[in-house]
């Protein structure tokens, strides 16, 4: 398991290494499918990783967060 560290002086904990999701919105050179982003994300989450690096430009309206929301919905409370 991944080790897990505090966001400052909260008590929200968060993996030292985030998921940078910005190739799994499609707009970046790597053809990549929803198919395989979905899976992606999911198994990120399960090998312990609970951080992920999204921003609204990180696909067109907002399609990063849309997939993290697709894969990992369920589990929003155990992700940053």
């Amino acid at each position: 398991m991944i080790p897990l560290r505090n966001i400052g002086n909260t008590d929200i904990q968060i993996t030292p290494i985030a998921m940078g999701c910005w190739p799994i919105s499609g707009v970046t050179s790597v053809d990549v499918t929803e198919q395989a982003s979905l899976a992606t994300l999911k198994a990120a989450f399960e090998s312990g990783i609970n951080f992920f690096d999204t921003a609204y430009c990180y696909g067109y309206e907002g399609e990063s967060e849309r997939l993290i929301a697709q894969a990992l919905g369920d589990r929003r409370d155990r992700i940053v």
